[in-house]
């Protein structure tokens, strides 16, 4: 967006906008992202990782055809709103994807962050390297700034017309493409597999109890799956090696703890005046990291 901004003819186009006029502009893609936030977790587990990144992708190559066809500045605003809500979509189920797919041995290789629920790692039976986001995947993203930023240098200096900024608007859906194009060759998280609501079957049948116990024995139905995936990737169809049995357990170990936090009301956040000082850092955190010119 910095990059179309630099352009004359975006600005001519668009009435040269300044002040709050162009800061949302700015903003249409945060916003967009806080708008899908709150259910993009709900669909990475309902609907699994590959499906929740293909619908982001979608959004993302669609967005990009409204923003290069845009011909009004709220038109132009909601396109970035719908790339915000695409990313959204893709940055959040990606990175556990690769991370629950990826060997157990170089998980720190391709991770830099550790996740954290209620202050304690997710995954804690891998230590230091199973519970990372990775890095390589974010590394992606100032690849993407790089040819982002040089594609709106490059149309400037040898266009004048209004495609110097319909162009970038345009590639912007390239990377999405390759996405979608390489979405059929991607396997189910061995997690999803093995995910299921504390009321539902298999295949929608319905169960008469939903507790955490229950919840198990219909997560079960799954297992097998969620084995011959693991076998297929780290053992060479191995369903009986010990790697793919400690993995098995470690994701059920994982799922029982995140069943058991999620019976943790939010109003413990700022309950004591403990957690009212956690809550508040990890929010100026988040804020802070985009006041870093990022």
């Amino acid at each position: 967006m910095n990059g179309l901004q630099s352009i004359p003819e975006w600005k001519r186009y668009f009435g040269n906008p300044t002040g709050s006029i162009l800061g949302v502009v700015n903003a249409a893609q945060s916003i967009g992202s806080v708008v899908s936030l709150p259910v993009v977790g709900w669909l990475s587990d309902r609907l699994g990782r590959r499906l929740t990144l293909l619908l982001g992708s979608l959004t993302i190559v669609a967005s990009s055809a409204i923003q290069a066809a845009s011909v009004k500045y709220g038109m132009f605003v909601f396109s970035r709103v719908l790339v915000g809500v695409g990313s959204m979509l893709v940055v959040q189920p990606a990175p556990m994807l690769i991370t629950e797919l990826a060997y157990p041995t170089h998980r720190g290789k391709y991770t830099r962050y550790v996740i954290r629920k209620n202050g304690q790692r997710i995954n804690a039976s891998c230590a230091d390297t199973a519970s990372f986001i990775n890095s390589a995947f974010w590394t992606m993203y100032y690849l993407g700034a790089i040819l982002a930023s040089w594609t709106c240098y490059g149309t400037q200096r040898n266009m004048t017309d209004d495609w110097t900024w319909r162009i970038p608007s345009i590639i912007q859906a390239g990377f999405p493409i390759v996405q979608i194009l390489f979405w059929w060759c991607v396997p189910e998280s061995p997690r999803y597999d093995l995910l299921q609501w504390p009321t539902t079957g298999l295949y929608g049948r319905r169960s008469a109890c939903s507790n955490t116990p229950c919840r198990w024995l219909i997560a079960n139905d799954r297992r097998e799956e969620a084995e011959q995936l693991l076998a297929r990737f780290h053992t060479d169809g191995d369903v009986n090696h010990p790697l793919v049995q400690f993995e098995m357990s470690e994701i059920i170990h994982t799922l029982s703890m995140e069943a058991r936090a999620s019976q943790v009301p939010w109003s413990t956040l700022v309950k004591t005046p403990g957690n009212r000082k956690r809550t508040f850092i990890a929010i100026c955190v988040g804020a802070f990291a985009q006041w870093n010119v990022s």
